[in-house]
């Protein structure tokens, strides 16, 4: 598999969203939270979009923001297809390289409490560091 993340297109956003809605849908009916299409695009023109891409068909996808001191995981997904083959460790990695590059002391992320993710964040070293009713908020320190 060579995978690759391009910098994600206006184009992009409707995979991204479809995707994110398919991924999510679950977490967001158990918890009670209602997919707010205009959110999702005010946040697209505000955030760093990727697209994570295997052989140049588009898998998956990367949402970052950053702040002075630390880059914000805002997304990851991943297609259902190619779940459990390694890429969102991948991405994760990828936002480590990134934020120490840029000089960032950590990585921070939230999930849903509820969310297998959170056996790969702690297993790549992220702690929770807060929470609240359904979701840990997660750093890594960059060294």
């Amino acid at each position: 598999m060579n995978l690759a993340l391009v910098q994600a297109e206006d184009s992009d956003a409707a995979f991204t969203e479809s995707l994110n809605k398919q991924n999510m849908s679950s977490y967001f009916k158990r918890h009670s939270i209602a997919w707010d299409p205009a959110r999702f695009a005010k946040d697209w023109t505000i955030l760093e979009n990727y697209i994570i891409t295997s052989d140049n068909i588009r898998i998956g996808a990367l949402r970052l923001s950053a702040d002075d001191s630390s880059l914000h995981i805002r997304d990851i997904q991943v297609s259902p297809a190619f779940i459990g083959q390694g890429i969102g460790s991948w991405a994760i990695q990828q936002s480590l390289l990134m934020s120490q590059k840029r000089g960032y002391t950590s990585v921070v992320l939230r999930v849903f409490k509820d969310n297998p993710a959170m056996r790969l964040y702690e297993r790549l070293g992220f702690t929770v560091a807060a929470e609240d009713d359904h979701i840990f908020h997660m750093r890594k320190l960059i060294t």
